[in-house]
């Protein structure tokens, strides 16, 4: 009997002990640095801070492809009710200055890059993270620019 009561209290414990959540605290030190903390500080003045919203997934998403499977209708047809893209909410293609657009906004992108692999050996990666590039890969980095700026920079 004893050890029915204490296996319940374990499984109780572990389910209520699931549902606690820590605080977070926020206090500066005497020389002014600010300093962020799941624990108060005893010696300190904080103050209780909500802790920060989720990091919205980064990943870009994937392109839908240009057939649509509901209606069997491609980008620019016509449905059989004679309804365009637009009227379906479909994704029209892009227009010729639409295309210039982007073909200048990633002109520009490849031209910062090859000035960033050609001056420094030191890249920030996507995350903030500053890595060194060995040799081949700068190498390669570099022949990617190039190859991006003869397609978009025309």
């Amino acid at each position: 009997m004893r050890s029915m009561l204490f296996g319940i209290l374990v499984i109780t414990g572990c389910l209520l002990g699931g549902t606690a959540v820590a605080g977070m605290y926020k206090w500066v030190d005497k020389e002014g640095n600010v300093h962020y903390s799941q624990v108060r500080p005893s010696e300190q003045e904080s103050q209780k801070i909500a802790p920060p919203p989720p990091v919205p997934d980064q990943q870009p998403k994937k392109r839908e492809q240009s057939s649509d499977s509901a209606t069997g209708t491609r980008d620019g047809e016509t449905t059989a009710q004679g309804k365009t893209d637009e009227e379906t909410g479909q994704q029209a293609p892009f227009d010729e200055e639409q295309q210039a657009e982007l073909y200048k906004k990633n002109c520009d992108i490849a031209t910062e890059n090859m000035s960033i692999y050609k001056n420094s050996h030191r890249i920030r990666t996507p995350e903030g993270e500053v890595v060194r590039l060995s040799d081949e890969m700068r190498a390669a980095k570099i022949k990617e620019a190039q190859e991006a700026m003869d397609k978009y920079c025309q």
